[in-house]
């Protein structure tokens, strides 16, 4: 829970994460808190509705700017992309320095970096496409993944209500040692500290009383 803390810091809020929240679901309910693990799951659905709304309606996936920065982030849409810039700049280069060259040379040249920029921009958008799509998908099954959780929840709860049950006792803390320090956390980001969050959460489960 540490690490996924450190995911909500300002320097992940564009990265594409829907599976974040649903290990915050599956740890809040493996240990029985129940109603945190129904808000971190729904909180997928809020933060990607827009998303969702545009996979399930079938617009034009690369419309969508979050979708469309996921597939770009990474993989072989992100070096396709890398190569494609590295071409454009070296193109404007050439036409900042054509005076230099002969006539004949920069016409070849020229020719060259539009066949070579041509071929590099249907390489990417192919690969974008392919990469868009792949995202859409993730994010709808993780979407359908929410709402089993939200069932499995709901199960829990009722079981609970229904069978009667008695607390598990509760794992004894241990003291911190002399040279460690514990801060309670209050939503407050520091970059040099995110390797070293702990997230404190104690076991809420329980067992059926014997009939």
């Amino acid at each position: 829970m540490g690490l996924l803390t450190t995911l909500d810091a300002p320097s992940f809020r564009d990265e594409f994460q829907p599976d974040k929240y649903l290990l915050k679901a599956l740890v809040y309910r493996d240990l029985c808190h129940y109603l945190p693990a129904k808000r971190a799951a729904k909180e997928l659905t809020r933060r990607y509705a827009d998303s969702l709304e545009a996979v399930r309606e079938r617009t034009e996936l690369k419309d969508d700017a979050r979708l469309l920065r996921a597939a770009s982030a990474r993989g072989a849409t992100k070096r396709a992309r890398k190569f494609l810039d590295s071409l454009e700049r070296e193109g404007e280069q050439l036409g900042r320095y054509g005076g230099t060259f002969g006539p004949q040379l920069f016409s070849y040249l020229t020719r060259l970096y539009d066949l070579a920029r041509a071929e590099s921009v249907r390489v990417y958008d192919q690969r974008l496409a392919e990469s868009v799509r792949g995202e859409a998908d993730r994010l709808l099954r993780a979407a359908e993944q929410v709402r089993l959780m939200e069932y499995e929840v709901g199960l829990k709860l009722y079981e609970r209500v229904k069978k009667g049950s008695k607390l598990v006792a509760l794992l004894k803390e241990e003291e911190l040692k002399d040279d460690e320090v514990s801060f309670r956390f209050v939503n407050e980001y520091w970059n040099d500290e995110l390797r070293s969050y702990r997230f404190s959460l104690k076991s809420r489960c329980i067992e059926e009383t014997a009939p």
